[in-house]
């Protein structure tokens, strides 16, 4: 364990450092879904910037370490389980991966631009001229995108528990109308606390939430076949 730990922390330190090597580039990046609406990003104290750009590094650097620390995980645990588990495990990597990839591709792309421009309109509207710190704007964005991400884990999280028993379609059948309160508690705890990207959120939560049933489906067709 000691082992798969300290491999885990050195891959995080390096691709922190790399991120903070590129923290210009990303810097920029940040800038763009604002650059229509011509608002300056400000500090309001002196360690602001720093604190902002090691806080931007240590997420890049998770975000990029999560293979690493996934595979020793998997490898932590394997000893413990059963084969069929130990399958389950195999089979969730790849995916787990492309939906991080694509559920921050949709924050990003879709959830930022709306909720940021929405919010902006919103403020204007009633006569107050946005004055938006860097931090608070880093937050907001990591908020959006780190949120959709994890929601975007959804249908990969489920045909995990279905393929060691523990999910079957029956449940999600029993439990619809708490599934369908429960998307928006989760749409409230992975966005900022604004209704408009709750909302967006919530939205493609549910159609995840169809998916993950019929991932579910599926796995168990296999299974009791």
């Amino acid at each position: 364990m000691r082992g798969g730990l300290i491999r885990s922390l050195l891959a995080w330190l390096v691709a922190t450092l790399l991120v903070g090597w590129k923290a210009g580039v990303l810097l920029d990046a940040l800038k763009i879904p604002i650059e229509k609406f011509e608002v300056s990003l400000h500090i309001l104290s002196p360690q602001e910037a720093f604190l902002s750009v090691v806080r931007l590094a240590l997420t890049g650097g998770a975000l990029l370490s999560l293979p690493v620390w996934v595979r020793e995980i998997v490898l932590f645990v394997r000893p413990g389980l059963k084969e069929k588990e130990v399958a389950g495990l195999k089979w969730v990597f790849l995916p787990a991966i492309l939906m991080l990839v694509l559920g921050s591709w949709f924050g990003w792309s879709v959830l930022l631009p709306v909720s940021s421009g929405f919010l902006f309109r919103f403020g204007l509207s009633h006569g107050l001229e946005p004055v938006w710190t860097f931090s608070a704007w880093l937050g907001f964005v990591q908020g959006i995108v780190g949120g959709a991400a994890l929601a975007f884990e959804l249908p990969v999280i489920c045909g995990l528990l279905a393929r060691i028993g523990l999910l079957t379609p029956l449940f999600f059948k029993q439990k619809a109308g708490h599934l369908i309160v429960l998307t928006f508690v989760m749409a409230a705890l992975l966005t900022p606390p604004d209704v408009v990207s709750q909302v967006l959120l919530a939205g493609p939560i549910l159609l995840l939430l169809g998916i993950s049933y019929k991932v579910v489906q599926s796995i168990h067709r296999g299974v009791t076949a």
